[in-house]
């Protein structure tokens, strides 16, 4: 990283890194505290890796050293996981290729049996449409049957009232031949609009049934329809960034902090930064020391790390 980009990334992220170390920080920070215990760290020199330069003095940095050390304890895990990572990365992608290879073969059957299907599906679908318009029409024409015009409508409501009165009359055993005749009337008159309405409701009936049974006249005919197989879950993370989650893991941070906070411990050990109390340093002298050997031991780290080829 230049020194540019590192003041940068300083500026910028200063505010948002504020997380408490974990387990494997804090143990960290307790070789730090014997590192440094009864003696001063020797700060300002450089790990061998790493081009010899002048300290870079400041009173203040955007990491504290529980911070610091968390960084270190993720580039730990990088270290670890390097040797294996490429093999890992590879035997994904080949995992990849034979699972696309498999739904594609999966998806070429697929397209030919619902070929087959839609094909058989269409041509059932057009019968159940020819018959179901057919007996649709039947409905309508049963139920336009039923339907009366004014002039027949009043005929049979009098005589219906002529019919209820001489029922009655019957009824308390004053019927005369008249009321019979009257009976017998207006049974001969509804005899058509009873069968009629009896043919509409039994057509109306047929028809929605016929409809309702459409897919599975299909199913019958044709099969189930294909289910079409879903593609494979697809993850292009390159070794590097397949590294990095696993510092953050054991660094116990956010993906994207740890790589915000990655940038700024290896900056600070590139650039030989050298924390030195000061007026506008907050920190004890403790922690001073405690930051210059977090910031060593990252720059071990990176020579570490370059050795075993490990993107830094």
């Amino acid at each position: 990283m230049s020194r540019s980009r590192f003041r940068c990334v300083v500026l910028l992220l200063f505010p948002v890194l504020t997380w408490g170390a974990p387990r494997e920080a804090e143990a960290q920070i307790g070789k730090l505290k014997k590192a440094i215990a009864g003696k001063a760290v020797d700060a300002g020199k450089t790990a061998a890796c790493i081009p010899e330069r002048p300290p870079t003095y400041v009173e203040t940095i955007a990491l504290t050293a529980a911070q610091m050390a968390q960084i270190n304890a993720g580039l730990d895990a990088e270290i670890a996981r390097g040797p294996v990572v490429q093999q890992e990365y590879e035997q994904r992608r080949k995992d990849q290729e034979q699972a696309t290879q498999a739904y594609e073969k999966a998806r070429a059957d697929y397209d030919k049996r619902y070929a087959a299907y839609d094909k058989c599906a269409t041509k059932v679908a057009a019968a159940n449409a020819t018959e179901s318009g057919a007996l649709r029409a039947r409905a309508d024409t049963a139920t336009d049957a039923v339907q009366l015009s004014e002039g027949e409508e009043a005929r049979l409501q009098a005589l219906a009232a002529r019919a209820a009165a001489a029922a009655e009359r019957v009824a308390q055993g004053k019927g005369t031949a008249e009321d019979r005749n009257t009976l017998a009337e207006f049974q001969r008159a509804m005899a058509p609009v009873q069968a009629n309405a009896a043919e509409a409701s039994s057509a109306m009936q047929e028809s929605a049934e016929f409809d309702r049974a459409a897919d599975a006249r299909v199913e019958k005919a044709c099969g189930k329809k294909p289910e079409a197989p879903q593609p494979p879950a697809t993850r292009d993370a390159t070794p590097g960034e397949l590294l990095q989650e696993t510092g953050a893991k054991a660094a116990g941070m956010p993906i994207a902090a740890y790589g915000a906070a990655r940038d700024l411990a290896i900056g600070y050990a590139m650039s030989n930064t050298v924390v030195k109390p000061g007026k506008s340093s907050p920190a004890s002298q403790a922690e001073i020391d405690a930051l210059n050997a977090a910031i060593q031991e990252t720059a071990k780290k990176i020579c570490e790390m370059k050795k075993a080829g490990i993107p830094i």
